[in-house]
C-alpha cells in the first residue's frame, strides 16, 4: 500500500484519478491489471483499491491479498490528506488492515512500514518535508508514524512479535538554543566553549581527549561490577542542534531571546541548508517579527543555500521491541539489520537456535488444515532435551511403572508374612 501509480500503469493509459495524468512505463506493462488478473486466474482471495472508501470495505477475515495503491504520484502529506471516502487511508489505518492480513499466516509474517517516501511502501513524507525545510510538515509526518508504531503494538505481542524502528539517513533538523559564549579562552576539557565559538577543530580535539579518558578508565576497571556511563547535559549545533528554551515553549515557535548579534528572532529549529537561507536582505537575515511560524508553509531558515536540504551524516538511532531485540544495541552497520532480523526470526542460514516448523511440503501433503507452526524459543534458551521434555510434561502425582510394580510386590510379601500370625491368634 502507498502511492506511485504511474509506475505501475503503461504511458497509453490514464489514471483514473489523475484523469489528464498518464502512466510512466515504455514497456507497455499494466501491473495493476496484471496483479488482479493473476489472483483471479489463482482463485484468491485478493482486493485492489485506490480510495479510502474502498479500503474501509476490505474484509481482512476475508482477504488473504489487498493491493491499494491511493496516489498518481507521492501520496499528500498527513496534514492535507483527503480524510473522506474519496481520499486516502492513514499510516495508522493501512498499518492495521495489514496486520489484521497477515497475523492470519500461522506461520508468521513480516511487513515494512514506512514513513519516509510515499512512492515507495507506506504513506509518510518525512523525507520530503524536510527537502523543503518544512518543518510543520515533517513533525505532523513523524507523528503519523509515532500512532502506526502505537497500532502495531497494540495488535502484537512482544511475546512473539519483533518490531524494529530504524531510519537510513537523518536530516540537518536543528534545535537551536539561546547559548551565548561564555568569554573564556578554549583549553583543555572545553567542549562546550568551543562549540559556542564555532571552533570545530577544537572541539573535535576535545572529544579525542574525552575519549582517551574513557579508554584509560576501562583499563583500569573490572566492568563485572563497575558501571561506566558516558552522557552530556546537551548538544550542539555541530551537525544537529539542542534547545535551551523553557520546558513547554513551542517547538514551532521563535526562541525567548533574539539574536545577540543582528537583534532578530529566530525560530526554535533551523537547518543547515536548503532553501530557507534567508541571508538575502540589504539587510542581512529576514526580520521574522509577525510571521505566523507554526504555519503548515512556513519554512524554516538555514544557514547555507541549497534547492533542496541535503542528508545528515551523524548516526542514526535503531530501537527495537519483543524476541530478538537485544540484537539491536550499540553502533552497527545498516546492513547488520536484516541479518539480525533473520536469525530473529529463524530465516538465517543458521538455525540452530530455533525450532523446526513444519515443512510447506508437508502441510502441503498431509489432510485437513494446516497444523499450527512449532512454537519457537526465546534466542539464548538451551535448546530442550527429550529427557527434559519427559521431565516437564510428567505429572508428579502419577506413579511409574516401576513405582507400581515396587508396590503390588510390597503388599503380597506382607500379605504371606501376616498369614501365620493370623492362624496363630485363631
Amino acid at each position: 500500500m502507498g502511492g506511485g501509480r504511474r509506475h505501475m500503469i503503461p504511458t497509453s493509459v490514464y489514471d483514473r484519478e489523475e484523469r489528464n495524468q498518464r502512466g510512466r512505463r515504455t514497456d507497455g506493462r499494466n501491473l495493476l491489471d496484471e496483479w488482479v488478473h493473476d489472483k483471479k486466474t489463482r482463485d484468491l482471495n485478493a482486493e485492489y483499491v485506490w480510495n479510502k472508501a474502498q479500503f474501509d470495505k476490505v474484509d481482512p477475515r476475508h482477504t488473504d491479498y489487498l493491493l491499494g495503491i491511493f496516489g498518481y504520484s507521492h501520496l499528500d502529506f498527513e496534514v492535507d490528506r483527503n480524510k473522506g471516502p474519496s481520499g486516502d487511508p492513514s499510516l495508522a489505518e493501512m498499518t492495521v488492515k495489514a496486520i489484521q492480513i497477515l497475523r492470519k499466516n500461522p506461520h508468521g509474517f513480516f511487513l515494512m512500514v514506512e514513513g519516509e517516501e510515499a512512492g515507495r511502501q507506506g504513506s509518510g513524507r518525512i523525507d520530503h518535508a524536510h527537502h523543503h525545510n518544512n518543518g510543520r510538515r515533517a513533525l505532523e509526518e513523524i507523528g503519523a508514524l509515532d500512532e502506526s508504531v502505537q497500532s502495531a503494538l497494540n495488535l502484537t505481542s512482544t511475546k512473539d512479535t519483533l518490531i524494529v524502528l530504524t531510519a537510513d539517513h537523518s536530516h540537518v533538523f536543528t534545535f537551536g538554543g539561546d547559548n551565548t559564549p561564555r568569554g573564556h579562552p578554549v583549553t583543555a576539557g572545553r567542549m562546550d566553549h568551543a562549540h559556542h565559538y564555532n571552533m570545530a577543530a577544537r572541539a573535535l580535539d576535545e572529544v579525542g581527549r574525552l575519549d582517551e579518558c574513557v579508554k584509560t578508565a576501562l583499563k583500569l576497571l573490572d566492568l563485572s561490577n563497575t558501571l561506566l556511563v558516558v552522557t552530556a547535559d546537551h548538544s550542539h549545533t555541530l551537525t544537529f542542534g539542542g534547545a535551551s528554551v523553557p520546558r513547554g515553549h513551542p517547538v514551532l515557535g521563535l526562541d525567548t531571546e533574539i539574536s545577540d548579534l543582528d537583534g532578530k528572532p529566530y525560530t526554535t529549529l533551523l537547518y543547515g541548508n536548503g532553501p530557507g537561507y534567508a541571508h538575502t536582505t540589504p539587510t542581512g537575515r529576514h526580520d521574522l517579527t509577525g510571521f505566523n511560524t507554526e504555519d503548515i508553509n512556513f519554512v524554516q531558515q538555514a544557514a547555507v543555500p541549497r534547492k533542496y536540504e541535503t542528508h545528515g551524516g551523524e548516526d542514526v538511532p535503531v530501537y527495537a521491541i519483543g524476541p530478538g531485540s537485544h540484537l539491536f544495541t550499540g553502533t552497527v552497520e545498516q546492513t547488520y539489520i536484516a541479518h539480525a532480523i533473520a536469525h530473529a526470526a529463524c530465516i538465517a542460514d543458521d538455525n540452530s537456535h530455533c525450532e523446526k516448523p513444519p515443512s510447506d511440503d508437508a502441510c502441503a501433503a498431509a489432510p485437513g488444515p494446516v497444523p499450527a507452526p512449532t512454537s519457537r524459543r526465546p534466542l539464548g534458551q538451551v535448546t530442550p532435551t527429550v529427557e527434559d521434555h519427559k521431565q516437564q510434561s510428567r505429572d508428579h502425582r502419577a506413579w511409574s511403572a516401576g513405582t507400581r510394580a515396587w508396590t503390588w510386590t510390597t503388599y503380597h510379601a506382607l500379605t504371606l508374612l501376616m498369614l501365620p500370625l493370623m492362624v496363630l491368634l485363631r
